[in-house]
Formats: C-alpha cells, sequence, structure tokens
C-alpha cells in the first residue's frame, strides 16, 4: 500500500495543479506551493521506501557474509588444530621410526660380533709362517727337553689333533725331543693349551709357555706331584719325571 500512496500523491498534486491553472485560478503562487508540497511529499515517501528496501537488503547480505566469515574462521580453526595433531602423531611415529631403526641397528652390529665370534671359535687353530718362525726360534733360544703331546679325542672333531701335529713337528725343527701325538678321551675335556710337569724348577716347561705366549697362544701352567694333576676338575694320568706333558684342549 505504502509503495502506491507515493506516486498517487504525486499524480495527484499534478492534477490538481493543472485544474486550477486550467479554471483560472488567480492565486498561481498558492497553486504552485500547493503542486510543489504535493509533489516533494510524494517523491520523499518513494525515495524513503527505496532506502529502506536498499538498507535492509544491504543489512541482510552484511549479516549473511558476517555469518558465512564466523563459519569459515571456525572451520579453519578445525582445519589448523587437525593439523597440529596430525603433525604431532607424524613426529611421535617418526621419532619411533628412529628408534627402532637404532635398536636395529645395534641388533644387527651385536648379531654381526656374535657371527665374527662364532666364526673364529670354529675357524680351527692354525700358525702363520711368521708365527711359526718366531716360535722355532723362541724354542731355539731356551733349554730343550722331552715332550709329551696329548690330544683330546673326539670323532667330530680332530682340530685338536691336528693342531698338536702341527706344534710337535715344529718342536722337532727347533730341536726338541717329541713322540708321537697321542689322543685321549676325558670325561670333562679341557679348553686351550695346558702344560704340566711333576717336577719343579723345569725350564724346557717354561721356555715352551713363553714360546707359545709369544706367538698368541696363553697356555696353562700346571705343577703337580706323582703320576696324575687335576686340570678343570679332570685327574689327568702323566708320565714321569722331567718330561714336558703338552695337552692340547679344545679351542677356547
Amino acid at each position: 500500500m505504502s509503495q502506491l500512496f507515493g506516486p498517487l500523491l504525486i499524480l495527484i498534486g499534478v492534477v490538481v495543479t493543472g485544474w486550477l491553472i486550467a479554471q483560472g485560478k488567480r492565486n498561481k503562487t498558492a497553486i504552485v506551493f500547493f503542486c510543489g508540497i504535493t509533489v516533494f511529499a510524494g517523491i520523499a515517501i518513494v525515495m524513503s521506501e527505496r532506502i529502506s528496501e536498499v538498507t535492509i537488503g544491504n543489512i541482510g547480505t552484511i549479516k549473511a557474509a558476517a555469518q558465512q566469515a564466523q563459519f569459515d574462521v571456525k572451520e579453519i580453526a578445525a582445519m589448523k588444530e587437525q593439523i597440529k595433531t596430525q603433525s604431532a602423531t607424524i613426529e611421535h611415529l617418526a621419532k619411533v621410526a628412529a628408534e627402532s631403526k637404532q635398536f636395529i641397528d645395534e641388533k644387527l652390529k651385536q648379531a654381526d660380533r656374535s657371527l665374527s665370534e662364532l666364526q673364529e671359535h670354529l675357524r680351527p687353530r692354525s700358525l702363520t709362517e711368521e708365527q711359526a718362525s718366531r716360535f722355532v726360534e723362541a724354542l731355539k733360544k731356551g733349554p730343550k727337553g722331552t715332550v709329551v703331546i696329548t690330544c683330546i679325542h673326539s670323532n667330530t672333531d680332530r682340530e685338536a689333533c691336528s693342531f698338536g701335529n702341527r706344534i710337535a713337528l715344529l718342536l722337532k725343527t727347533a730341536g726338541w725331543n717329541v713322540g708321537e701325538v697321542s689322543n685321549t678321551e676325558f670325561g670333562m675335556p679341557p679348553q686351550g693349551i695346558c702344560i704340566a710337569v711333576n717336577s719343579e724348577p723345569n725350564l724346557p716347561a717354561r721356555t715352551l709357555q713363553e714360546a707359545f705366549n709369544g706367538i698368541g697362544f696363553p697356555t696353562r701352567y700346571f705343577p703337580f706331584t706323582g703320576s696324575e694333576v687335576d686340570i678343570d676338575g679332570e685327574m689327568v694320568m702323566l708320565g714321569p719325571q722331567d718330561i714336558v706333558h703338552l695337552i692340547i684342549g679344545y679351542k677356547s
């Protein structure tokens, strides 16, 4: 209704003004003033409605934009929080992966060391040419004696007797008196190289021990009395005095 009132007021003002002039009314100033007032009032009503529409429309648009902006801010905040959580998870997984890699690397190193130690333990004892030469020279410099070599007996492991035969050959090369290498069964087989004598001092026995130690083969020394000696809990029967008993046990 208000949308028609403004134009209608303008139309009335123009029509009435025209009719009054056509009737020959003398007070033209009043007629023009009346026309201006009505037209101005009509125009004011029309413009007021349009301004209200524009204002209301703009306010609605601004409110909608503000609501969308608030929604966008909340969504961005949620995305930032999600990214932060994911970043923390990724950092944690990276840390776990690094620790796992370090753990695996350490276990691999331990496995390599264990494998190397096992391979070294399984490798038969032997002497390089340089070791053999030094061993013979050390034996030649000291007092010589008679050596009886005994190795542990095993149907599956002949390493001790093989090494004993190699030592017997070097002893003979150095001018020592050496018989055949014999093998004996032990209830508790000894480990490494053992020297046993039933007379002290026994200089040839000490010379032999120092010769072994000098080429990297630590040798245990067992002085005893009587005809047997306790080696690692095993009572070993041995021969007469002044003889150096060399016992080749398992590789330690």
